[in-house]
């Protein structure tokens, strides 16, 4: 009766260590599919060199390890040899290794997030006759791929930045527009670039990389769709906020293409730049039918 029971006791601890090894095996192919689903979102914020060398270690170290470990358990039971405590010794202590790897990993990447700089420029705008400053979208013209995890209808990352054909530029949709009063009688126009970066001293050369070009035709001001900044700065929460300053007894037209811009705050490092920012609300008028696709703001 005795034999019988701790027979039934190795049953039920072997069935088990079975169902726990293939747990493990299932969570360690899992992550290899994810890992290649996920390889794409590497560059934006994994940084080639010794951050790619601690993302692959700290993978090996916390899955590869405990399904290696489990497996040699079990083969060297089939098989009746002796056991060999040393094994699990040295596989616990690889498995905090890689606990400590993926820690200095994380604190890496999230001292990439931890300053915020700003980079403030004047655009010269020519002389406008009208009394009106009409602002409009210059589509981006090529073709443009957007970061996927897998496949699928809902398979891409909102807030993400698109990569252009050439992969070798990332395009942003983080722009912002902010209307604000003329100090005298011109129409103004700034642009305020943002990033963030784990230190201000190297931000100034990644800020003026960016790529932002505004165009103006008459009285029409055309800002581009997408913000472009070289692929290799990855993803740093840039932004660039475009801000109009409208003189007294003036206006200023927004097409709805870029109602977008205006729906959001800028970030705020942006906002504490801004002299007396507040948030301006539109005041809109009736359009008239050749510009039913513009808001009027009144000041």
């Amino acid at each position: 009766c005795l034999n019988g029971l701790i027979l039934l006791l190795k049953i039920i601890f072997f069935s088990f260590v079975g169902i726990m090894a293939l747990a493990v095996l299932a969570v360690f192919i899992a992550f290899l599919f994810a890992g290649a689903q996920m390889m794409p979102l590497k560059s934006l914020f994994i940084d080639p060199g010794q951050e790619t060398t601690l993302l692959f270690a700290s993978l090996i170290l916390l899955i590869g390890v405990p399904v290696l470990s489990i497996l040699m358990w079990i083969v060297r039971r089939v098989m009746k040899t002796r056991s060999r405590p040393w094994i699990g010794v040295v596989s616990t202590i690889l498995w905090f290794g890689g606990l400590v790897t993926a820690g200095i990993l994380t604190a890496q990447v999230a001292d990439k997030f931890s300053e915020e700089s700003t980079l403030e420029q004047d655009v010269e705008l020519r002389p406008i006759s009208g009394r009106s400053l009409y602002v409009d979208m210059q589509p981006y013209e090529d073709d443009y791929s957007e970061f996927r995890i897998g496949y699928g209808l809902d398979s891409d990352i909102d807030y993400l930045p698109f990569t252009n054909v050439n992969e070798d530029s990332l395009l942003f949709r983080s722009i912002y527009l902010h209307i604000r009063n003329s100090s005298d009688s011109l129409f103004h126009l700034r642009t305020f670039a943002a990033i963030s970066c784990p230190e201000l001293k190297g931000a100034k050369d990644d800020l003026e990389a960016f790529r932002f070009e505004i165009t103006q035709q008459d009285s029409v001001l055309y800002l581009p769709e997408f913000l472009m900044v070289p692929i290799g700065q990855g993803f740093r929460n840039q932004s660039i906020t475009v801000e109009i300053s409208v003189p007294a007894g003036k206006t200023v037209e927004v097409s709805d293409v870029l109602s977008r811009y205006r729906s959001k705050e800028p970030p705020s490092v942006v906002r504490k730049r801004i002299r007396n920012y507040r948030r301006t609300y539109m005041t809109v008028e009736p359009p008239l039918a050749k510009e039913e696709n513009m808001e009027t703001l009144l000041f």
